[in-house]
């Protein structure tokens, strides 16, 4: 699942993630968590998921990968996929963790409020999912990893910090 696939920096540098990983997690103390997000564009739906180790009251590393498909979901069917692909990462780098290191949670897009959301109707399903495949999760409004990183990466926010980083310009 790593391996086949391209991860990056938030300044957009390509990494090996495992390499990456051990690099960022060395140090005891050290919280990963997990999380996708997705936006439907015209023609596709694109899934970014991210990779959060945090180092606490410090500030963290953040890795992703995004994947774009031609596919376009119902929002059931998106919510399931967007959890599958943070399962699926956390059982690829569980392994590569070192010991003193805690996968925290999986950080699901979902609303535990209905008046806050339609995604809130599959938060039970959604859930017990994540914590069926043997993970901790976490929801909107505590769930950072998929409600702000993925996000702000799937809509593309941080490709105008790049912009203007390589240029030299503030925007």
């Amino acid at each position: 699942m790593i391996d086949d696939r391209d991860w990056y920096t938030m300044d957009g540098d390509l990494v090996d993630l495992k390499t990456a990983l051990i690099e960022a997690t060395e140090e005891p103390g050290k919280i990963v968590v997990i999380g996708t997000d997705s936006q439907r564009y015209e023609k596709r739906e694109d899934f970014v998921t991210v990779i959060v180790v945090r180092t606490p009251f410090k500030g963290g590393r953040v890795f992703y990968t995004r994947e774009r498909d031609p596919k376009k979901y119902k929002l059931r069917d998106k919510l399931i996929k967007e959890a599958w692909l943070s399962i699926q990462t956390a059982w690829a780098i569980s392994p590569i963790l070192p010991d003193h290191c805690t996968l925290a949670a999986l950080h699901a897009d979902v609303n535990t409020d209905v008046k806050k959301g339609l995604s809130a109707k599959y938060m039970n399903e959604i859930c017990g999912m994540i914590t069926g495949c043997g993970f901790q999760v976490v929801t909107k409004p505590d769930g950072f990893a998929a409600q702000h990183v993925a996000e702000h990466l799937v809509k593309n926010r941080n490709d105008k910090y790049l912009e203007s980083k390589r240029s030299g310009t503030k925007k």
